[in-house]
């Protein structure tokens, strides 16, 4: 029977979109649940901000992507793929919800460490990308048929692209939260056999990052705080505190990032998470080899993707210019594992990453910045990301 979901828990009005998607509704469809179940039309008249369109992105029949962006999450974004071979008995093949990620193959479902990401290594597109984001990644790497635009919302929302004997669809549902909805918890049936794969630091939910190497000549340290999961990222906020040798402390948190001399006087401020702009933010969503990638895009730089070590790892390549940075990303377990810097062919930098439960000792890690020097923040370029600017001392 596969991973079916529990429909029958499926009943409330709040979940109907969730119930007839699951059965494969066509665009034309003006029900949202299906036959018998007594929920309300979500697509009648007067119903909040719903709509569908017959774009999808290419999708074969049967087969539904799922995202969900919860209430407040700061854009996150929860995504499930189903299959199903006749509309009557959809499965789950991808399940993520705040707590995690499941894998699902037959009767029995996978907890795993790792978000998903795309068999192929194409960067993962969403429905909320703006038009400059998706026309730039298309033009890096083509992904076919484009992806219906839906303006975010930090009311909730859910979307619903997929494809059946009618052709695609999208559905789009807005101020919507089913986040404590069974179709969002445990949607399986009850019998199903369930797999914890997770190693220890999943299972925490956080973990603390320690960052060390050089560039430049100079050597950088780093800690750091990580939640992996949306739910974790509500009792746990992610930091990171940066120290260039004989040269400039960073600092980033929530409220705002900021570079410090070495008096620990504040010379430049920025928007909270500039400094983690392209690295690992698993409560975000998504896996780590797309969030380097979109972060890339989103400042207009190109990059490249190589499957290694027989398809455990793989190597991105980010460019600026003349300059290059490498990325050994662990895909199996959702980790970028180390961060070379060349300018032009020359390696000029190498920073690794460990992820750990305890750093051993109390050092100065990253705090929430409760204040800054007054003054108008000094705003980055926006043509690149930070690692370059390190990597070329602008903030000396």
């Amino acid at each position: 029977v596969g991973c079916l979901p529990a429909l029958a828990a499926v009943a409330t009005t709040r979940a109907a979109l969730v119930a007839v998607a699951a059965l494969g509704v066509s665009v034309a469809a003006t029900s949202l649940a299906p036959n018998g179940s007594g929920a309300e039309d979500l697509f009648a008249a007067g119903s909040p901000s719903v709509k569908s369109s017959d774009a999808a992105q290419g999708l074969q029949v049967g087969r539904q992507q799922w995202y969900y962006y919860p209430p407040e999450s700061g854009g996150a974004v929860l995504i499930q793929i189903r299959t199903s071979a006749n509309s009557r008995q959809p499965e789950w093949r991808w399940f993520q919800n705040e707590e995690g990620n499941y894998s699902c193959l037959g009767g029995t479902v996978y907890r795993m460490n790792a978000h998903y990401y795309a068999p192929d290594l194409t960067t993962m597109r969403l429905p909320t990308d703006s038009l400059a984001l998706r026309t730039f990644l298309e033009d890096v790497e083509s992904s076919g048929t484009p992806m219906e635009y839906v303006r975010p919302t930090q009311g909730g929302l859910l979307v619903v692209a997929g494809a059946n004997s009618e052709g695609p669809f999208t559905h789009v549902r807005t101020g919507y939260d089913i986040t404590d909805e069974q179709a969002f918890q445990n949607p399986w049936q009850h019998d199903v056999k369930i797999i914890d794969r997770r190693d220890v630091l999943r299972k925490e939910g956080w973990a603390h990052l320690r960052i060390s190497g050089h560039v430049g000549g100079r050597t950088v340290t780093g800690t750091g705080r990580i939640p992996f999961v949306l739910a974790k990222r509500r009792v746990v906020s992610p930091g990171l505190r940066v120290v260039v040798e004989d040269s400039v402390i960073l600092e980033d948190s929530p409220s705002a990032a900021v570079i410090r001399d070495r008096s620990g006087r504040v010379r430049h401020q920025f928007p909270g998470g500039t400094f983690l702009e392209g690295l690992p933010r698993p409560w975000e969503g998504l896996h780590s080899i797309d969030t380097i990638r979109r972060d890339a895009a989103r400042h207009r730089l190109r990059f490249e993707t190589q499957s290694v070590v027989e398809g455990q790892q793989a190597s991105v390549t980010v460019v600026c210019r003349d300059m290059r940075l490498v990325y050994t990303v662990d895909l199996r377990q959702d980790l970028v594992r180390e961060i070379s810097l060349y300018d032009r062919q020359r390696e000029v930098g190498q920073l690794r990453l460990e992820y750990i439960r305890d750093l051993g000792t109390r050092p100065a890690g990253p705090q929430e910045l409760r204040s800054v020097r007054r003054r108008p923040p000094r705003q980055r370029r926006s043509d690149t990301l930070w690692l370059f600017d390190l990597m070329q001392s602008d903030w000396d």
